[in-house]
């Protein structure tokens, strides 16, 4: 897959004290709605093909930006698409992903049980056969693509950026790539491809939620069963932890500090726009950055944010001409 670009954002500079600011824009892969899920999608495909399965069966919530990704890839491979989903409050995000995914020609199921779909294996195990005796062979993901296969395909996004901060001359060690993730699996799989490069970059994971945690924990034994295959150094997991930084945003964000200048300035532009900026995955990621701007916390370094949202999150552009409007001037 082609590298997504790594575009330098000087104007953003003024406000954040940094010495360059870059957007990793995987958003501009322009294959889907959620780009970063591009790279997991296609070894997901690519594996099921190699084992003649006609069809694609991921359980995740009914606006998943996973669904909507597999939904565009599987149609354009002529497979079928079904998505075992528990229905969730709906941000306008989530509602065009829905209808995207419908357009594409995704098959939903929705689960009544009230056991989360990581848990609820008997009524996964129930709708996968129903689809089999429907005579298809589907192909099960992980939650939300997420799992051994997705980790591998990050491992690589990591190496990816590794070489690209070098190619633009960026100081790993000065640098700081802010990350939206609320999975390990993407949180690891970037971390181990910066750690594999020699990289001395510090990876800010933006958003990794209790769920997160707990993937993190069979990542793990995952990891430490193919340690020798990806070349991982025996203290792999000790060094990642050392070198890296996991963070909870939805407890720490602008939106925690309702009074601030900052926030009341915001939530100013945010009546220009249709979405709320902390209803937006990729742009509560990149309320952190502003907020370690106005700490002081990324003063006189190299800053990476990765955009790993795409165009249907309607939050995701204009947060990055609010922070330079409103900051800038």
């Amino acid at each position: 897959m082609t590298p997504s670009e790594l575009q330098n954002h000087s104007s953003l500079l003024s406000w954040s004290g940094a010495t360059s600011f870059y957007i990793k824009r995987d958003d501009l892969i322009n294959e889907g709605f959620a780009c970063s899920k591009v790279r997991v999608a296609r070894r997901l495909i690519d594996d099921a093909i190699k084992i003649k399965c006609d069809s694609i069966f991921c359980t995740a919530l009914s606006g998943s930006s996973m669904v909507s990704t597999l939904s565009r890839m599987t149609k354009e491979h002529g497979m079928k698409m079904f998505a075992f989903v528990k229905m969730q409050n709906y941000s306008n995000s989530a509602h065009k992903k829905v209808q995207y995914s419908l357009e594409n020609g995704c098959n939903f199921i929705i689960s009544e049980s009230n056991e989360s779909l990581r848990h609820d294996s008997l009524n996964v195990a129930k709708a996968i056969n129903r689809i089999k005796g429907k005579g298809y062979k589907p192909y099960q993901t992980q939650f939300s693509g997420s799992g051994p296969i997705a980790i591998e395909a990050y491992i690589q996004a990591g190496l990816e950026l590794a070489k690209q901060l070098r190619e633009n001359s960026i100081e790993s060690n000065n640098c700081l790539i802010y990350v939206p993730a609320a999975t390990g699996t993407l949180a690891f799989g970037v971390g181990l491809g910066l750690m594999l490069s020699g990289s001395k970059a510090k990876l800010v994971c933006c958003g990794l939620c209790k769920v997160g945690y707990a993937e993190l924990r069979s990542l793990i034994g995952h990891l430490e069963s193919i340690r020798s295959q990806l070349s991982l150094p025996v203290d792999w997991l000790r060094k990642l932890l050392a070198r890296n930084e996991f963070r909870n945003i939805w407890e720490d964000s602008p939106f925690s500090i309702p009074d601030s200048s900052i926030c009341v300035k915001l939530r100013r532009y945010e009546n220009n726009i249709s979405s709320k900026f902390d209803e937006v995955y990729t742009s509560k990621a990149f309320m952190r950055v502003i907020l370690d701007g106005e700490r002081e916390l990324i003063k006189n370094r190299d800053v990476v944010f990765w955009m790993t949202g795409s165009e249907i999150d309607s939050g995701e552009y204009p947060v990055l001409d609010a922070t330079n409007a409103l900051l800038v001037n």
